[in-house]
């Protein structure tokens, strides 16, 4: 797996990657839901969030750890693409579809992604 940056290389190896993979991003949640998601890479690339495969949204999850934030640097386990795609309804970027929160990131970014299969 590529590093963290250039994140237009990483990009390119999440598109041909099949499985799960750990990803540090910075999530931004209102009180409707997800607001904005940006992958911590360098240069950062701003991801849609779909977290239909999560039993417990995204944003309550992150609420749970943090309640009075709206903004989360976390690590995300889960598979890069749309679950599934909604007619009419296309992404205008990359999609990652998280299915756990590993935990918060505490200062900068941490280590290289991991993927797992």
């Amino acid at each position: 797996m590529p590093p963290l940056s250039p994140s237009d290389s990483l990009l390119q190896w999440l598109e041909g990657h099949v499985g799960l993979v750990s990803l540090p991003f910075e999530v931004q949640v209102d009180p409707l839901g997800i607001e904005g998601a940006t992958l911590l890479a360098e240069p950062p690339v701003a991801f849609e969030i779909d977290d239909t495969a999560m039993s417990v949204s995204l944003p309550d999850q992150l609420r749970g750890l943090l309640p009075e934030e709206t903004r989360y640097r976390v690590w995300l386990r889960g598979t890069f693409g749309e679950l599934e795609p909604v007619e009419g309804l296309e992404a205008e970027g990359p999609v990652f579809a998280p299915q756990a929160v590993l935990g918060l990131i505490e200062g900068e970014p941490g280590p290289a992604p991991q993927h797992e299969g």
